[in-house]
């Protein structure tokens, strides 16, 4: 009968329908029903490399409210992608290969989550935007990192396996607490427990020199439980026969999926015929008792005392661990697991085939199910040997319901524990919270314990929760705490008048400025003030005229209110520093008047040698005092620093507006006689008929002709000869 079967199942899975499969425990096949539950491409994104045996975490790391996913590359890159498969940024860890998949926490209690992940030779931990925050040299091919509060601190322990055969212990900085030599290498990912309810924490891991290791929270050995050859395995831990004792399930390449007791004795092992990788538990029939799901050759579930339920036969499950969700809200789990058929495989709680994906590739990544677009509907996400790590839509379903087993190793904190209540927050992760792992709201306020976990909320108080704005400012109080650093209780932080958003965003006045600083630019108006000038809050000197905007805006030092965003007020050509102070022209002129002294030339025109080609005073309109002012001069074309422009002894004022000469010819009417000496003698300048005769003989004057042909009469000699005759009379008729 199997051959028959094979070939209906390959045509079945060529032609794209959805089939049921069951396989009983005595390997008969029914025969294939159409389902409804469907799948499709939502996004891909591809890698520098191909996707080998790291697969994706998700977790909100920019609290948002919307999931993140990380993964890593054969390339060496650790990606971190937003939910609809933009990157936000990636991380080169230097390494050829990332084969660990990350996990995410708060290490250092700073309110913001680092991801770890391992890459040859060094556990790397990042901050939440990608950059480093420190390193660990642990020994090459470093494998999947756990983390716990292992010593009751309060603070997080990452555990890790490393190809140096040890199991390293550090503390949230990065420091070494204990170390523990295996006997072969650790290519297997630590789980955690209260084995022994002693109320310290025992660390699970295998080790390939065949051995399943539990030590205590300090390093110590408490017992070790001896396969038939090497583990791989990452272990899970669950309380599978419900007796309130937790059991050990780890898969051996001697083909035994192992079940072990708290103390190391074994409860029982099944033979899978082929090397087993990682195991999953979940109830996947809500009869209230946990199945196994393993991947080895086929996709194996085996019930809580060892007996199988069911397979589902895969070309080869290869390194890919089964994830376990209700996919299609039927409370009912679904179970995906990937194959090296380059099929993606999602089958119901009875083994029925739902669907598949074909990848192109091996899949050898582990399906992680997460809400990314928080439509109520879960998406399942894979990466392959093809360099494309993809997100799957689930078709035909209204809604998802639970998911305990949601990613590689249970949880985002890969501590190999269920996650019971679907909230992103293992069991364990739980009792480190002090919340419910029966219920995913604990404090009832409809944000899930994970949810508030990432967003630094707390999930036991129903009065804190992701995007509690106490102030009303349109901040949410994470964002003024992480983001931004302003106080959540004060909707102006810096009482300035503008509100915290407004500050932090571009907002109505189109600046970003400093909530904490009244005054962002400190140039003495605070950033309120500057939003009602329309200056710039960030720039001191709005128009760079080297007047700060205070200045500018209030009559200040130098008496005048300009304008803050022109650095020429008067648009005369001097910018307003250079008006209020000497500078270069060695004036104090009026910033906000053009021509400060009312003499029809701008400021710059006096104070260059511009169109006139004349320098003058801007302060005073008629820089020659001679009675016509610098304006009237340009007109005129007189020199407005020369009094008498054509040196004829008279003003060019007097010229202009007493004789109406001309004050660029000193003879004006050309007589032969200049302005100054017709009007001195009393003749019309502008009249060549009206001079003074060509000869004068009168007593007492002489008569002087100039060589140029200007005669002038001077009563010098006679008048002088004169003076003396008398004096000299005078003084004999004294004697």
């Amino acid at each position: 009968m199997k051959k028959p079967f094979v070939g209906l199942l390959v045509i079945f899975m060529i032609t794209g329908m959805s089939l049921s499969v069951v396989k009983s425990m005595n390997t008969h096949y029914d025969i294939p029903i159409p389902s409804a539950i469907g799948v499709t491409l939502g996004w891909q994104y591809k890698l520098d490399g191909n996707i080998h045996m790291t697969s994706a975490s998700v977790a909100d790391l920019d609290w948002d409210g919307h999931l993140e996913v990380l993964i890593g590359s054969r390339g060496g890159y650790l990606y971190c992608l937003n939910y609809t498969g933009g990157l936000e940024w990636r991380y080169q860890t230097g390494a050829d290969i990332i084969s660990s998949t990350p996990a995410v926490a708060d290490l250092d209690k700073d309110r913001t989550q680092e991801v770890l992940v391992a890459a040859d030779n060094y556990l790397y931990c990042l901050n939440y935007t990608g950059g480093l925050e420190w390193k660990y040299f642990s020994g090459y091919s470093t494998h999947s990192p756990c983390v716990a509060d292992l010593d009751g601190d309060d603070f997080l322990e990452v555990l890790v396996g490393s190809g140096s055969d040890y199991l390293y212990c550090l503390n949230h900085t990065g420091g070494l607490e204990w170390q523990y030599l295996t006997g072969n290498n650790i290519d297997s990912c630590p789980a955690v427990a209260d084995l022994d309810e002693d109320g310290t924490l025992e660390v699970l891991v295998g080790s390939m020199d065949t051995y399943l290791y539990c030590l205590n929270h300090i390093g110590g050995l408490e017992w070790q439980y001896k396969t038939d050859d090497e583990i791989h395995s990452s272990p899970a831990i669950a309380d599978l026969d419900g007796d309130g004792t937790l059991e050990v399930l780890v898969g051996s390449y001697d083909m035994y999926l192992h079940c072990v007791d708290h103390t190391g004795i074994q409860e029982w092992r099944y033979w899978l015929n082929d090397e087993v990788f990682s195991p999953s538990v979940a109830d996947l029939d809500g009869d209230g008792t946990l199945e196994v799901l393993v991947g080895a050759y086929n996709l194996y579930c085996v019930n809580h005392i060892g007996g199988l339920e069911w397979q589902y036969p895969l070309f080869n499950a290869g390194l890919s661990v089964p994830a376990i969700a209700d996919l299609d809200g039927d409370s009912m789990m679904e179970v995906l697991i990937g194959s090296r058929d380059d099929y993606l495989y999602c089958v119901n709680h009875t083994g029925n085939f739902e669907w598949n994906y074909l990848i192109g590739d091996f899949v050898d990544s582990s399906p992680a199910v997460a809400d990314l677009n928080n439509d109520g509907i879960l998406e399942v996400l894979v990466g392959s040997w093809t360099d494309y790590i993809y997100c799957l839509e689930i078709t035909g379903v209204t809604s998802s319901g639970a998911a305990p087993w949601y990613s590689f190793h249970g949880s985002v904190f890969n501590t190999g524990r269920m996650d019971s209540d679907s909230d992103y927050l293992d069991d364990l992760t739980e009792e480190y919270y002090n919340t419910n792992s029966s219920d995913s709201d604990s404090d009832d306020d409809t944000y899930s314990d994970g949810m508030e976990v990432f967003a630094d909320t707390d999930p036991n108080d129903d009065q804190d929760y992701p995007g509690l704005d106490s102030d009303d400012d349109g901040i949410a109080d994470f964002d003024e705490i992480i983001i931004h650093g302003t106080d959540p209780n004060d909707p102006d932080s810096d009482d300035d008048g503008l509100g915290d958003l407004e500050e932090v965003t571009s907002g109505s006045d189109g600046y970003i400025t400093d909530p904490w600083d009244s005054d962002s630019d400190d140039d003495g108006l605070n950033d309120e003030e500057e939003a009602i000038q329309g200056t710039n809050p960030n720039d001191d000197d709005s128009d760079d005229d080297g007047l700060d905007d205070q200045e500018e805006v209030t009559s200040g030092s130098d008496g005048y209110i300009t304008d803050p965003w022109n650095n020429d007020s008067d648009e005369d050509g001097l910018d307003d520093y250079e008006e209020v102070n000497l500078g270069t022209d060695g004036y104090l002129t009026n910033p906000v008047n053009n021509d400060t002294d009312n003499d029809d030339l701008n400021d710059y025109e006096e104070s260059v040698t511009g169109n006139d080609g004349y320098i003058t005073d801007p302060t005073d309109s008629d820089t020659d005092d001679d009675g016509l002012v610098d304006g009237d001069e340009y007109v005129e074309g007189t020199n407005p620093t020369d009094s008498d422009s054509d040196d004829d002894w008279l003003t060019d004022g007097e010229e202009i507006h007493t004789y109406y000469s001309n004050p660029l010819n000193k003879d004006s009417d050309d007589d032969g006689y200049t302005d100054g000496l017709e009007v001195a003698l009393g003749f019309n300048p502008i009249d060549p008929l009206d001079h003074p005769p060509d000869t004068i003989t009168q007593n007492n004057t002489v008569t002087t002709t100039v060589e140029s042909g200007i005669t002038f009469t001077s009563v010098v000699l006679t008048f002088t000869l004169g003076i003396v005759a008398a004096v000299i009379l005078l003084r004999r008729r004294i004697k």
